[in-house]
């Protein structure tokens, strides 16, 4: 079903090429982007030396990377590509001072929060002291500081989760995953909050605390205001100790209790209201004995203040200071914690204290279909437009635009050249969503060297030296995502679902929100970081939220169109085109046949037209951006020993009727090593199922593609479909084998196969979709042993930023087998090549192994 290398022979790309490509077949693009990818030939669900792959333009699926020939590497001038620890923040003032609020957001947030709450705080009790309780009682103030504390929390709930507390903080790291990192960040704020909040308390009530107590602050009687301690001389200090530590507990308890969703949970908002409840309860309850603290930096903070203000040291001789806030308060909220755990905690999803805002960020989803940019639609009205230029005409700046196709392969060609002569000035700032940028004049590709696009939301970024450099310097934001979770983000926003969990990016930087947007300074700056996935389990297993994309205008190509805008699509051009005009307040199509209401057979109609609001003819010539052709006769070039010995091990993995996704590189070698009785059913990410052997000159078809964007063939009984289900197959494990290549595997089945820090990162395509079903499709590697420079691939642990973790059922090398472990983590060896020891072995595998009693030899 697929042709052995000797049959194939790779030809030039036909029109979308960029021109210093054309110039030199062998040329790279020479500004990339310098974030972790794989190398040259390094192919995603391929191997090194992939020698048959025309990776001039690389395959979405595998996403395929060229290196960075520039010198700019601001992975090496020390920039952390660790998970960024910042907020969701989106801004486009790209100041100094922007970069700095997005890095600190969530410890500002706590300063501020702070600030606010206890100035009030402060200040309430400052009135009701040098007044004589006149304008307040202990009831009064105590309600004061309640109130403060939702103030605060309101303030900061949605961004840092309000600890206020570094007791709270510490809790939450020990019970629920609070980052340690932030521990100390988070305390540092707090008691500079504290600090900066008696002396603006301070200042406002300078003359009342002098009129009330004389100049001598240190015997004025108001440091009491400010700081907790022993109230009276009936309190010593194991009942301060025990009072904090009580009063401390039940605080912790509170928050856990608000913070876990199978014991009805407030809604959103209502958090802050009920902790300030909680607070005025506990106040009124414990104050008579410390002034109830609860808090180590609401008492440290004011004691430093104390101590510059004048009040001399008193604050720190007595000892409480230490075992009071600090040590009664955090060993208080450990054991309330516990014990909320020990009787009721069940392990579910958890919120902490944060107030969890759904409202979707602009980055994360666009604008929904109410948006003003859309056109107008008047029903009952013609559909036809005689041409792009009259569809595109009212399309506005800012504007949400889906593009349909993959690669160049089902593009809108001829709209997309009309939206590049309305030109920049007429049509601007708009966020392009496509599968990838396309390629020279062709596609996104097109827009982005007329300026006209400053935002995309991509699997994969193409091979475009314009686009790369616009990236690099900021000018161009890019979201780049796994291929499949596009596709259902697309489909989502089409069926009104505003988001859905996804096992695809799980434990990878798609999770953690490490792939920055916007960057600047040739790429050594990050303006604006990744976004964090909310992460939720279920049935044990882990999740990340992804939200649904809608689109303001849908721009795609069909085969043929009737004038009610019913659609029929050619094979692989299907992809994206019917998620995306059902994702849009308004879709164009261009037809390439437009005909009379009825022509098309209601069975053929594969978008209806209820999705479609204007139709243009297509003008714009078709292209092939990979154009791959079989040879007919003669031997062809001999295959690598090594290659052909891998791919003939893993033929044998491939068994009959098995559903199968390869890779780029080794293993599309596989099939070519079945035996003739054996069928297996090759799918393609792009929506193909039953792909056959690469075409001959005559059979070429730049609307049958496979994910590398190669030209393919089908064998009898193939059929081909939309992105979202193609990856639905793949998702929801339809898929029995799915076998990819390696730049590193680990002894407990962790793969990473799409980037390598330093070098040049376009995307991940489909890579991290086709191993997040582990369970049920089994995914097998295939790969030379050791990479060029001599390493293993073979490693106890991956350093690279992973695509799965433990997600490896089988490692095929040219020296040997193994088999993973998955749940345990370990690998057995069952079989070793010829002429290989067990010490050769040994010595070129990063990894422990155990030997199976059974040792076979591979053949």
């Amino acid at each position: 079903m697929v042709p052995t290398p000797a049959d194939v022979s790779p030809a030039e790309p036909e029109k979308p090429v960029d021109p210093d490509i054309e110039k030199d077949p062998t040329a790279k693009p020479e500004d990339g982007f310098p974030f972790p990818s794989v190398d040259d030939g390094d192919l995603v669900g391929g191997d090194e030396d992939a020698s048959e792959h025309d990776n001039r333009f690389p395959d979405d699926a595998s996403s395929a990377a060229t290196e960075i020939d520039d010198g700019v590497d601001w992975y090496d001038e020390g920039l952390d590509l660790r998970p960024i620890k910042t907020g969701e923040e989106v801004h486009n003032h790209h100041t100094h001072w922007s970069v700095v609020r997005t890095k600190y957001r969530e410890e500002l947030a706590e300063l501020l929060a702070v600030i606010v709450q206890l100035t009030l705080g402060f200040c309430s009790s400052l009135a009701g002291t040098t007044s004589n309780g006149v304008s307040g009682d202990a009831l009064a103030g105590n309600l004061s500081w309640g109130f403060a504390s939702m103030i605060g929390i309101y303030i900061a709930g949605g961004i840092s989760g309000a600890h206020l507390n570094p007791a709270i903080s510490i809790m939450l790291w020990i019970y629920r995953g609070f980052p340690l990192r932030k521990v100390p960040g988070y305390a540092f704020a707090q008691v500079l909050g504290a600090f900066i909040a008696a002396l603006i308390a301070f200042g406002i009530y300078q003359t009342q605390i002098e009129a009330y107590g004389g100049s001598d602050l240190a015997t004025g009687g108001t440091a009491n205001a400010f700081v907790t301690g022993p109230r009276n001389h009936n309190v010593g200090a194991a009942t301060a100790f025990f009072t904090e530590f009580v009063a401390t507990g039940i605080l912790a308890i509170v928050v856990l209790a608000l913070g876990d969703d199978t014991n009805a949970p407030p809604g959103a908002g209502m958090n802050a209201f009920i902790m300030g409840l909680v607070i005025t309860v506990e106040s009124n309850a414990f104050s008579n004995n410390t002034g109830c603290s609860m808090n180590p930096s609401r008492d440290f903070g004011p004691r430093l203040a104390l101590l510059a203000l004048g009040y001399g040291n008193a604050g720190f001789t007595s000892g409480y200071w230490a075992y009071g806030p600090w040590a009664a308060c955090i060993s208080g909220a450990v054991v309330g914690g516990a014990l909320y755990d020990i009787a009721i905690f069940v392990g579910v999803t958890v919120r902490y204290t944060r107030i969890e805002k759904r409202g979707f960020k602009k980055d994360a989803a666009p604008s929904s279909a109410t948006s003003s940019k859309a056109p107008p639609v008047t029903r009952g009205a013609s559909k036809l437009y005689a041409s792009a230029d009259d569809a595109i005409a009212d399309l506005k700046s800012g504007s949400i635009v889906l593009s349909a196709g993959f690669g160049v392969c089902g593009i809108a060609q001829t709209i997309i050249e009309a939206i590049a002569r309305r030109g920049r000035d007429s049509l601007h700032s708009l966020t392009a969503v496509s599968n990838n940028a396309g390629a020279g004049d062709y596609g996104l590709a097109l827009l982005a060297k007329s300026g006209q696009v400053n935002r995309l939301i991509l699997s994969y970024l193409g091979a475009n030296k314009h686009l790369e450099k616009e990236y690099l310097s900021g000018n161009i934001a890019v979201e780049l995502t796994p291929q499949g979770t596009i596709a259902e983000r697309l489909r989502a926003g089409g069926a009104g679902i505003p988001a859905f969990y996804t096992a695809t990016g799980v434990n990878t930087l798609v999770q953690s929100g490490g792939i920055p947007v916007r960057l600047g300074q040739g790429g050594k700056e990050v303006l604006e970081p990744g976004r964090k996935r909310e992460t939720r389990a279920f049935g044990g297993r882990d999740y990340i939220l992804e939200e649904a994309i809608k689109g303001d205008v849908a721009i795609l190509r069909a085969w043929r169109v009737d004038e009610a805008g019913n659609c029929q699509f050619r094979y692989t051009t299907k992809t994206f085109a019917p998620l995306m005009a059902k994702a849009a307040s308004v879709a164009i199509v261009e037809a390439e046949e437009i005909v009379p209401v009825g022509s098309i057979e209601p069975d053929n109609v594969h978008l209806p037209g209820i999705f479609v609001d204007r139709i243009v003819p297509a003008t714009a010539e078709k292209s092939v951006e990979v154009r791959k052709v079989r040879q007919v006769g003669g031997d062809g070039p001999k295959l690598d020993p090594k290659r052909e010995r891998i791919a003939r091990r893993t033929a044998k993995e491939l068994k009959p009727g098995y559903y199968v996704n390869l890779g780029v590189g080794i293993p599309t070698l596989a099939p070519s090593f079945l035996d003739p009785e054996t069928k297996v059913w090759i799918q393609s990410e792009n929506g193909l199922l039953g792909m056959g052997p690469y075409p001959t000159e005559d059979e070429v078809d730049p609307d049958l593609i496979n994910a590398g964007k190669e030209t393919v063939t089908l064998v009898p009984g193939a059929s081909t479909f939309d992105s979202a289900e193609s990856f639905g197959m793949i998702r929801g494990g339809h898929v029995d084998v799915s076998v990819l290549g390696a730049l590193q595997v680990s002894a407990s089945g962790d793969l990473a196969n799409y980037m390598i820090p330093g070098k040049t990162f376009k995307g991940m395509g489909g890579a991290i979709d086709l191993v997040s079903n582990p369970d049920i499709t089994k995914i097998i590697v295939a790969t030379e042993h050791v990479a060029k420079d001599g390493s293993s691939k073979v490693v106890q642990e991956c350093k690279l930023p992973l695509t799965g973790a433990r997600v490896v059922s089988t490692i095929i090398t040219d020296l040997c087998v193994f088999e993973v472990d998955r749940t345990n983590g370990g690998l057995e060896l069952t079989e070793i090549a010829p002429g290989v020891s067990i010490e050769e072995l040994q010595s070129k595998t990063d990894a422990k192994f155990k030997v199976a009693e059974k040792l076979k030899t591979m053949e």
